[in-house]
């Protein structure tokens, strides 16, 4: 019973922090901006974009098209993150990697 409890926690963890979305064809990380205006932006949040409030968003927020994409982002079992994100993965001995220059 404890082993299958421990497995779902883990699942949970591991899938819960796996999102990106689509925007115009392409996969940006969670948390990616694709437009500013006045007081809000369009943000990626989970693999949806919706609008937020500008002084709700963490300051230093990646901008889709200067701070994403080739060479930027990283790719992890087909989940777009942006640069500077913890990708944990509790199957590899190393369980963290930290995305850096699209590697």
């Amino acid at each position: 019973m404890m082993h299958q409890l421990l497995f779902v926690v883990l699942g949970l963890l591991v899938g819960g922090a796996m999102s990106d979305c689509t925007f115009k064809g392409q996969k940006i990380c969670s948390g990616a901006v694709t437009k500013e205006m006045a007081t809000t932006v369009k943000i990626c949040k989970g693999t949806r974009i919706t609008f937020a409030l500008k002084k709700d968003v963490k300051k230093g927020y990646p901008l889709v098209g200067r701070d994403t994409g080739p060479g930027k982002d990283c790719i992890w079992y087909g989940t777009t993150y942006c640069e500077g994100d913890v990708v944990v993965d509790l199957y590899r001995w190393w369980f963290e990697s930290k995305c850096s220059g699209g590697d």
